[in-house]
């Protein structure tokens, strides 16, 4: 599984978990020219597979993978990256639409997650009331 969040007019990748080759941490993925990103827009999680595209996705090809799960991370209104889940281990490759199912709502609380963690980093001055008493 892979994390990548939004930064400006980019995903990058900065986690990832799993049997992934992490020296793929840090690629930047442009929003407008890749499908994670138009998944990001939509709002709309998506199964790929090697098969079903025309053209090769930035996640599958970079991880060399067949299939994958790529879920918005969207809180509030604001779109905050993508969770992708690549080639599944067991009874796959394929996933399934109860795999889809349980990462979107894995996915919300991802997003609740990144949101309070960007709030956090840019300090008090940000958040609702400019902390001021």
């Amino acid at each position: 599984m892979v994390l990548a969040p939004r930064e400006g007019e980019e995903l990058v990748i900065r986690a990832a978990s799993g049997e992934v080759d992490r020296s793929h941490l840090e690629l930047a993925i442009p929003l407008e020219e890749s499908l994670s990103g138009h998944f990001l827009k939509t709002g709309h999680a998506q199964r790929l597979s090697d098969s079903t595209l025309e053209v090769g996705a930035v996640l599958l090809s970079a991880f060399d993978a067949h299939t994958a799960l790529v879920v918005p991370l969207q809180f509030r209104g604001q779109e905050l990256g993508v969770l992708a889940a690549l080639d599944r281990l067991s009874d796959g490759p394929e996933f399934s639409a109860e795999d889809e199912r349980l990462m979107t709502a894995f996915a919300t609380s991802a997003a609740t997650a990144v949101a309070t963690g960007q709030r956090r980093r840019r300090g008090p001055a940000a958040q609702p009331g400019g902390g001021r008493a």
